[in-house]
């Protein structure tokens, strides 16, 4: 059997030192992946803009992601505003019909006074009920779409979870209930 001449010693300070070079080449290597990857994306996204927007260097992921929080937040904005709009001219219409019918009676017209008008009215007030009911259609389909551009993880609401509430929605919801008793 052959014995080996090197103090153990000698053979400890070999062992750390092959070690240690090891570690070394082996960061040397991922520094050099790295660099080359970073430089090839850098090339690739300024060589080829996504969407026909320009992006510099490798932050464009970045200035990308808060373009879509951005058209997104614009879009909810003015949405909820269309939405709160709509439920109003909803009211308004068919508060304009009782007042039109409430009206008839307080003058004690006859019964066939103001029909045409009223009628169109009604349908008027029917045609802002369905608006409404489009802007709830719509409302789901932005979620989705939020969620298609890879933003759903941004926003907490939607149809997962209830969406806020219109200002002064729960003003009225504070009053004591009412109790209805059938009188026979």
């Amino acid at each position: 059997m052959a014995r080996n001449r090197v103090p153990v010693g000698d053979r400890l300070v070999r062992l750390v030192g092959l070690v240690g070079l090891i570690a070394i080449t082996s960061m040397a290597l991922v520094n050099m992946a790295m660099t080359l990857t970073t430089l090839l994306r850098a090339t690739r996204i300024s060589a080829a803009p996504i969407h026909g927007t320009e992006r510099s260097g490798p932050t464009g992921r970045l200035s990308m992601l808060k373009q879509r929080r951005d058209a997104t937040d614009a879009v909810t904005d003015i949405f909820l505003k269309a939405e709160t709009a709509v439920d109003e001219a909803a009211m308004l219409a068919a508060s304009c019909v009782s007042t039109l019918l409430q009206q008839r009676v307080a003058a004690n017209l006859p019964v066939g006074t103001g029909t045409a008008a009223l009628q169109l009215v009604s349908q008027a007030s029917y045609d802002m009920i369905n608006a409404r009911q489009r802007f709830v259609e719509a409302h789901r389909a932005l979620v989705d779409v939020r969620h298609d551009i890879g933003l759903g993880q941004f926003y907490g609401y939607g149809d997962t979870a209830k969406c806020p509430p219109n200002e002064g929605a729960l003003q009225g919801a504070v009053e004591t209930p009412r109790r209805l008793a059938a009188v026979a």
